[in-house]
């Protein structure tokens, strides 16, 4: 039967009677090739044992071949650590694929052979805490799932074994079907790693099995650890299981202890109705008190708030306290009876409806024509790129296949059909990878733009390509089927265009809650939907809501990003189901921070819902009546002011009482009615009987500097300094509490400056000790043995000495848990505190993150120009994103308490050296008065008796006193340094309104632009437009006498309400900006930027659908060159990636919620000057402080990107290409990709 051998391993034929047929065996023959060196009878053997089954001693044979054997047939369970071949032998998962639908007999005799081969070798075990499941499965699920599991972050595999084919295997060898089910239910809590828990998620038919296993389902609910547990639930609610029959169990673990439990739990019992209450209100009566008090909350969360008559009841006899305040807080919080006309309805039920899908919607008359001519295209383009990618030495390249007219034919029969039963037979095995991939979605995307194509034949061709799949999957094609469905809705005027997409993928037997999966994970460009497009959608599927606000599965990289969208939809509802209310009460009074404001926003519109957080001041825990006072004065609810005041008196946590008084603060009501010299120095003396804390054992008190009192002037007790520190330290926030701020300003200012100061200094140098040499060179020893394997032309000397200098440049401890004490600095500390915490963003933002963020906080407290402008210069472009989401939080908050935009705040916070409007400062040394102006080069300058200008200040004379002529010296020094600052963040803050082109009142420029003594000098050297609406009125430049002239000389009056701009070439006509020009240059005015000189770059039709302007692509440069000349231009390094790679500097515009990306090929941190090539030029949404780390902006199509803006950052692109060596035809080749 299998001559055909010979030419595989040179030998006779092999005789092999029976079996599936000749075409399957031959195909696993080649799969064991690697038998070949254990001799012919060794393969016939094997190959008749899968056959016919009768020769089991083949398999002993097999478990006895010398060591190597699993290696050599790359059997993934053999690989010691990583392999070469794990990346490219994955032939084997498809070959099982492929023989799916065999008897599971011959299923079962493969993984017998496998697991034999392999006994010697075996590395991993993925079920080697299941005692009763055999080791073949264990080979067999391995082999079957390899695919997946390589793929990059755990791309679905979208075709793969049922889970009845293993149900059935384990029957045929005797074993319990059931295995199946324990294995991939409570894999992820007992040390298989993440394969089985990926493949739980994905693997076909497991929902179906499970079914027929309820006691299997039953103990996974109640038994083994929380995550396993947990992990069951989710399962269960994914696969939309009847949980009728597990009431019991789902409220055992609805009221037991681990939390993540008890959010799987609940939103499952609602499906059992009045069952699951009914057993709930019994375990509230029989439970242990626990069990009791987590049942309180289930039976509100159950019955709606209909069974508060049952509460009520039980409280009589209930014993427990706990319990009790649980029952109470429930009872007294129930909102008002709403009317019935009033009452809130399920939003899915008021929903429109949509245009019905119309399957036998015939495709254009020309279609074959024009898909004939986008695979011509599009091999053209491939061609040329696996071209360019072969001169460029890459091995990998892959030659672009044509598309065969019998392909094209198949591909418009399936865009013809309307049949989804014969759709899914013609796109069974279509010919993946074509028309997309080398030369990107263009060409594709154009297509699905032209007329006459319907939303369902781009889903059908996509699914003839092989994009989309009717197998298992998370989401499709990593965002390439978004690109070409985005592309094509977006040329369409399409109601509701998420829920017709989802109508259009369930018309055709497509799981369409992908899409909204994908849609909470920011996957690009399918995110670009609006939360107004998207609400609805979600509110027909409020599955899929509830599964978003449960627990965190196991590497669920996208679970803060994800969350943080669900609350923007939930915000986007009109009305909020009340089982979803029950949701985000939780999240809104949790304990978990990164939620919780979002959670509250969106319950600001629930009925009552104010009522609700006055009574969570009662609450047992101090988290709970903290938070429910901060919301309370973000609400500027008064009507809480009483409860708030009365809590106050008896509150015993710090934390909760600072919260409280905040709350009253931001209403606007006093507080100084629970302060008082007496209360605080009673309060220390109270606080301090105990000592301080180890804590702040570092701390040396008797060192701290005299404080004295603003009234009467006498010195404030050191015990009353002492106990801030402590106090600030348990409550643990770096930002200061309402009570802390008004003590502080009962100080003499410079007093309470100093103090400030010397708790900031002394933090940071807490944090920043440096490793002892000795520690540091222990350090080192260890890396350089652990990586010596890895560099073998450099010895584990030469390896400790380079690593040497990096641990000693590292504090050797941190002081991030004693943050606490920041606070105090925040309500106290002077402008001094801008440059200390400049400085320590600057060395340690890449090591100290926590740290950076806990500065930013405290300085937004500081509420001087000079900090200020830190925090907006930090939000506005920092390197690190992180460090720049916390300071945009912070930014936001701090104008919000002023009643201010982020740009009001910008412009009336700039600080002024201390300079008047004349741009002079005048210091008294007690003698004289000493002037300093600002000269023609923005410097400041003594002004000598004779009118001359002098650069140094002026040495102390000897009838002058020493103290009055330091602290004069003092702020000229003060005054210099903070010169320094403003113009460099001006200068760079005005250049991004030109970008921007941000809009000012003229009235509002003039007050707090122009007069200002240093910004004033800036205004004088830009060109300024004013608008009426969008039509250009006038230009105009600033004099030195503040009067205003435009390009002709003549005297200009703005209207008070007018618009200005900065003007540039894009927004005034080119002759106009060709006089402004020369109108600089005649009368020697230095632009501060320019504003005419570079050249403009216009989009083509064509190009404005585009993402990104490739104009620089190749283009040669150093990485110090390029990370020189974009930092110069105000560009910082993009994020780095896996393994310290970073491709992208980025330009952030947060008033746009924008950002520019220059793309390279890539650096590795820490940076070697290496040869690099430019890419790209793209721009991206800005996401939000709270997104995720691995959360991504969608690019954004360069139409959407302001003409000023694409312009200077292409004006940019430029000059950094200039830095380098230019352009390179085989640059693919010279750089690291």
């Amino acid at each position: 039967m299998l001559g055909w051998l010979r030419s595989i391993f040179d030998w006779g034929p092999i005789e092999v009677t029976g079996g599936p047929g000749k075409g399957i065996v031959r195909r696993v023959a080649k799969d064991l090739v690697g038998l070949r060196r254990y001799g012919r009878d060794v393969m016939r053997r094997t190959l008749q044992y899968f056959a016919d089954g009768q020769d089991e001693s083949i398999l002993g044979t097999l478990a006895g071949l010398r060591s190597g054997a699993g290696q050599r047939l790359h059997l993934y369970c053999c690989a010691d650590g990583w392999a070469p071949w794990m990346n490219e032998e994955i032939s084997r998962t498809a070959m099982l694929v492929e023989f799916r639908d065999l008897d599971p007999m011959y299923h079962l005799r493969l993984a017998q052979i496998y697991e034999a081969i392999s006994r010697r070798d075996i590395k991993t075990r993925w079920l080697e805490w299941l005692p009763d499941a055999p080791l073949w499965l264990d080979v067999y699920l391995q082999e079957a799932w390899r695919g997946y599991l390589m793929a990059w972050w755990g791309s679905p595999q979208k075709d793969t074994l049922h889970a009845g084919l293993y149900e059935q295997m384990l029957q045929a060898a005797g074993d319990d079907p059931s295995i199946i089910v324990k294995a991939m239910l409570q894999a992820e809590a007992y040390g298989s790693g993440e394969a089985c828990d990926r493949i739980a998620e994905g693997l076909p038919g497991l929902a179906e099995v499970a079914g027929r296993y309820p006691n299997v389902v039953r103990a996974a609910i109640v038994q083994g650890p929380a995550a396993a547990r947990a992990r069951t639930l989710m399962l269960l609610a994914k696969w939309q299981t009847d949980v009728s029959e597990f009431g019991s169990e789902l409220v055992q673990a609805a009221a037991g202890s681990a939390k993540t439990v008890r959010q799987g739990a609940m939103p499952l019992l609602r499906q059992t109705g009045e069952e699951g209450l009914r057993l709930a209100l019994k375990l509230l009566e029989e439970g242990k008190p626990n069990e009791r008090f987590h049942v309180v909350t289930l039976v509100e969360f159950l019955s709606d708030g209909k069974a508060r008559t049952q509460l009520a009841s039980h409280l009589e006899t209930e014993k427990s306290r706990k319990v009790r305040q649980a029952i109470e807080q429930v009872l007294a919080s129930a909102a008002p009876p709403v009317p019935a006309e009033e009452a809130a309805v399920d939003p899915r039920l008021e929903l429109p409806p949509i245009e019905p899908v119309d399957m036998n919607t015939p495709p254009p008359d020309d279609f074959e024509d024009r898909l004939l001519a986008l695979c011509e295209r599009w091999y053209a383009d491939a061609r040329a790129s696996y071209d360019k990618q072969v001169k460029a030495g890459y091995k990998w390249a892959k030659a672009p296949v044509r598309p065969s007219p019998g392909w094209i034919r198949k591909a418009v029969a399936a865009v013809r059909c309307a049949d989804p039963r014969r759709l899914h037979k013609l796109v069974k095995s279509p010919e993946k990878g074509l028309l997309i991939g080398y030369s990107g979605y263009e060409p594709i995307n154009q297509f699905v733009e032209q007329k006459g194509l319907h939303l369902v034949h781009v889903v059908r061709l996509l699914l003839y390509m092989g994009q989309i799949s009717y197998g298992n999957t998370e989401r499709y094609g990593y965002g390439s089927v978004y690109h070409v469905i985005g592309r094509h809705m977006t040329s369409r005027s399409y109601d509701s265009p998420m829920r017709t997409l989802a109508a259009v993928f369930k018309a055709h037997g497509l799981d369409d809650q992908v899409l909204g999966r994908d849609w909470l994970g920011g996957w690009a460009p399918l995110h670009e939907l609006s939360v107004e497009d998207a609400w609805p959608y979600f509110a027909e599927r409020l599955e899929l809501i509830e599964e978003a606000l449960g627990p965190k599965g196991k590497n669920d990289y996208m679970y803060a990003s994800r969350r943080s969208r669900t609350f923007e939809v939930l915000a986007a509802f009109p009305a909020l189901p009340s089982h979803i209310v029950h949701i985000l009460w939780q999240v809104a009074l949790g304990t978990g921070k990164s939620d919780r404001l979002a959670a509250q926003r969106c319950l600001e519109k629930v009925r009552g819902c104010e009522a609700r957080v006055i009574q969570a001041l009662e609450a047992g825990q101090q988290d709970i009546r903290a938070t429910a006072a901060s919301w309370l004065g973000d609400l500027k609810a008064t009507q809480a002011v009483p409860a708030l005041k009365t809590t106050i008196a008896k509150e015993k946590s710090e934390v909760a009482k600072a919260a409280m008084m905040s709350a009253l603060e931001a209403m606007g009501v006093p507080v100084d009615e629970f302060m008082s010299v007496k209360a605080l120095v009673e309060e220390s003396r109270k606080g301090l009987k105990k000592g301080i804390p180890p804590a702040l054992g570092w701390v040396r008190l008797e060192l701290i500097p005299e404080v004295c009192w603003e009234s009467g002037g006498e010195p404030v007790d050191r015990e009353i300094l002492a106990w801030m520190l402590v106090k600030a330290l348990k409550v643990g926030s770096p930002e200061p509490s309402p009570m802390l701020r008004h003590y502080a300003r009962w100080f003499v200012r410079e007093d309470a400056e100093r103090f400030g100061q010397w708790i900031l200094d002394n933090w940071i140098g807490r944090d920043t000790v440096p490793m002892s040499r000795k520690d540091a060179l222990e350090a080192a020893r260890a890396q350089a043995k652990s990586v010596a394997r890895y560099y073998k032309d450099r010895s584990e000397k030469e390896l400790t000495e380079m690593y040497l200098k990096s641990y000693l440049s590292r504090p050797s401890g941190s002081a991030i848990k004693e943050k606490g004490i920041l606070a105090v600095s925040g309500a106290c500390c002077g402008p001094a505190a801008a440059s200390s915490v400049e400085r320590y963003l600057k060395e340690w933002y890449g090591h100290r993150a926590a740290q950076c963020k806990a500065l930013i906080r405290m300085l937004s407290w500081v509420e001087r120009p000079s900090s200020i402008q830190v925090v907006l210069s930090v939000a506005n472009r920092f390197r690190t994103a992180g460090i720049r989401r916390e300071a945009e939080s912070v930014a936001q908050a701090l104008a919000e308490r002023k009643g201010w935009t982020r740009d009001e705040l910008s412009d009336r916070t700039i600080p002024t050296a201390g300079l008047e409007e004349s741009g002079e400062i005048v210091l008294d040394t007690g003698h004289r008065r000493i002037t300093g102006r600002l000269d023609a080069d923005m410097q400041l300058a003594v002004v000598k008796a004779d009118g001359k200008t002098a650069k140094s200040f002026p040495g102390k004379q000897k009838n002058e006193e020493e103290d009055a002529y330091k602290r004069a010296r003092s702020n000229w020094n003060a005054a210099r340094k903070e010169l320094k600052s403003v113009l460099r963040l001006q200068k760079s803050r005005l250049y991004e309104a030109m970008c921007t082109q941000r809009e000012w009142r003229f009235d509002d420029w003039d007050r707090w632009l122009r007069c200002h003594p240093i910004v004033g000098r800036y205004c004088q050297r830009l060109v300024w437009a004013a608008f009426d609406g969008e039509q250009l009125t006038i230009t105009f430049r600033v004099l030195a006498d503040g009067s205003l002239t435009d390009v002709d000389d003549k005297d200009v009056t703005v209207p008070g309400d007018a618009i200005l701009k900065i003007a540039h070439t894009c927004n005034v006509p080119a002759d106009l900006a060709e006089k402004w020009q020369r109108h600089l240059v005649d009368y020697e005015v230095e632009p501060l930027f320019i504003q005419f000189g570079r050249k403009i770059r216009r989009l083509t039709d064509a190009e404005k659908r585009l993402t990104s302007i490739s104009d620089y692509e190749g283009y040669i440069i150093e990485s110090f060159k390029l990370r020189g000349a974009a930092t110069k231009l105000g560009w910082v390094r993009g994020q780095a990636e896996d393994g310290g790679w970073f491709m992208t500097y980025v330009k952030s515009f947060p008033t746009l919620e924008m950002e520019a990306l220059i793309e390279f090929t890539g650096s590795m941190l820490p940076e070697e000057n290496i040869q690099t090539a430019l890419v790209k030029l793209s721009f991206a949404k800005m996401l939000p402080p709270d997104a995720g780390y691995y959360s991504r902006g969608g690019e954004l199509p360069l139409a959407r990107v302001p003409a000023v803006l694409l312009s200077e950052c292409v004006g940019d692109l430029a000059e950094i290409a200039l830095a380098g060596t230019g352009f390179d035809p085989e640059w693919q080749k010279k750089v690291y990709m």
